[in-house]
Parts: structure tokens; sequence; C-alpha cells
């Protein structure tokens, strides 16, 4: 019963760890049903939705950790365009941009290519911008915000499940930091 005792003691100590753990985990996993939400709605890949999602940690002194869902374009490759004999092809929602500039609604886009750059390893889904092929311009499709805006309801989802999420994970941490003590 001591032992147990000195153990609960140790634990208002770790209370700032616990909590910023489980803030973190409950924030990357919103993160990642906010985002196969938006990708089951819009038929789109998971991986090009969580890129326009970014997370603020929350830290030991501050116990708030945030979403943010950006207006960062998503690349062309990950809305499933496909290559046809003149280009690609694209028919997910939103409208195609190059260079910052709207350049259709979806659709063929002629001349357009696959090309992995060398230096970084980036693949992409590119348009020459010039008649002499030196300059080329990676391809986007809409937002991360604009899908997120056109997928009624998701919000509450989230906020729910996260609220959930939240209890479960700070008694894992707790329990945590409870066996951690009583192995050392």
């Amino acid at each position: 019963m001591r032992r147990v005792q000195r153990l609960l003691r140790e634990v208002p100590r770790e209370v700032p760890k616990i909590m910023s753990r489980a803030l973190n985990k409950t924030a990357t996993s919103a993160k990642v049903e906010i985002a196969r939400l938006i990708a089951a709605k819009a038929n789109i890949k998971v991986k090009g939705v969580k890129k326009g999602i970014w997370i603020q940690k929350a830290t030991r002194r501050r116990w708030l950790a945030s979403l943010t869902v950006t207006s960062r374009r998503i690349p062309l490759i990950y809305l499933k365009a496909r290559k046809t004999k003149y280009g690609f092809s694209y028919q997910g929602p939103g409208d195609v941009y190059a260079n910052k500039q709207k350049i259709g609604k979806g659709g063929l886009i002629a001349g357009a290519f696959k090309q992995k750059i060398p230096k970084s390893g980036h693949k992409g889904i590119f348009l020459r911008r010039t008649k002499k092929r030196l300059k080329i311009d990676e391809l986007f499709g809409p937002s991360a915000a604009e899908l997120f805006e056109g997928v009624a309801g998701i919000a509450k989802q989230v906020t729910r499940s996260a609220n959930e999420k939240l209890s479960k994970n700070i008694d894992a941490q707790i329990n945590y930091i409870l066996e951690k003590r009583k192995a050392g």
C-alpha cells in the first residue's frame, strides 16, 4: 500500500508530460481521421491530403495541440490523374493549377508528363512552360482546405472522436508512467 501511495504521489509531477503526450497523440490521430474522411469523399490519396494538414504540438508548458487545414494545393500526382496518349487526364474535384495560375477544370491536360526530380527524388506531374523545354511547372489540384469545406459535418465528427480518444490517451499515459515507476 505504501508503495502504491508513493507511486501515486509522484504522478502529479508527471502531469505536464502526460498531458502533452496525450494531446499530441490525439492530434495525430485526428489528422489521420480528417485526411481519411476527405480522401474518401474526394476519391483521392490520403497521403496528399495529409500534407495539407499541419499540427502545432502541445508542450509541457503549453497544453494545447491544434490542427490547421492549410490552403496549400495538393500535387496532381496524389489526385489520381491518369496517363493518356496525349498527356494526363484529371477528373477529380476542383481546378488544376500550374505556377499558381488556373489552367483548367480537369479533363485532358495536353503535354503533361510524370517526372522524378533527380536531386530530391520528388515525383510529380509537370507541364512545360516554354517551347524551348527549359522551364517546367508542377501541376496541382485543390487545396486541403477547399476539400475540407466540401465535406459537411467533418469538424463535428472529428471533434467528437478526438474527445473520446483524448480521455483514453490520458489514461494510457498514466498507466505507462505507473508501470514505468513500478518496474524501476
